[in-house]
């Protein structure tokens, strides 16, 4: 007989207080991806080579149309930024 097993799942808000709390860590590899917390698998030079050609494509033909903009760190905040 199967087994159904109950899940929480979590919002923004309840993540963030796991960091504010230390039971996740904000230097971890981790994302909430639909209320789950799964561990980010690592960027490997396949993937940063199939990124690059794509950003290559798309950069040259939406050339003053857009801005194409790939995985910008510069752009991306902390929990630390958010809670202060």
């Amino acid at each position: 007989m199967p087994v159904t097993l109950k899940r929480k799942m979590l919002n923004v808000a309840e993540y963030h207080r796991m960091v504010v709390a230390e039971i996740i860590f904000e230097d971890e590899p981790l994302e909430l991806l639909n209320g789950d917390i799964v561990y980010m698998s690592p960027v490997e030079n396949i993937h940063i080579g199939c990124v690059n050609r794509i950003n290559m494509f798309f950069s040259s033909r939406l050339a003053g149309k857009v801005i194409v903009s790939i995985q910008n760190l510069d752009f991306q905040c902390k929990v630390s930024d958010i809670l202060g």
